[in-house]
């Protein structure tokens, strides 16, 4: 039985990164993270301190993923559409 402590940071990352991914993380509070998550936004807060520190966290994780091989990245050009140069390149993971 895994460590309730444990699981529920885990659980608040995971539902982040999926609120995020679905509305932008622009538009999501940690109101709605906790209760996407099923948890009190006390719990939430017991675990992080704010929005930003579950950010941080997500992107640790990333990072570590990369370092790790965990991913593959590939390039993107975005492409003007009214003269076709390319104004930006996107990594995809």
């Amino acid at each position: 039985m895994q460590d309730a402590r444990t699981d529920t940071p885990t659980r608040i990352l995971d539902t982040a990164l999926a609120l995020f991914n679905e509305r932008g993380a622009a538009n999501v509070t940690t109101n709605h993270i906790a209760e996407a998550a099923g948890i009190s936004p006390g719990n939430l807060y017991y675990h992080f301190r704010n929005k930003a520190e579950i950010v941080r966290e997500i992107e640790d994780e990333i990072r570590k993923g990369m370092a790790a091989g965990e991913f593959e990245l590939a390039y993107q050009p975005l492409v003007d559409a009214e003269d076709g140069r390319i104004v930006a390149v996107e990594a995809l993971l």
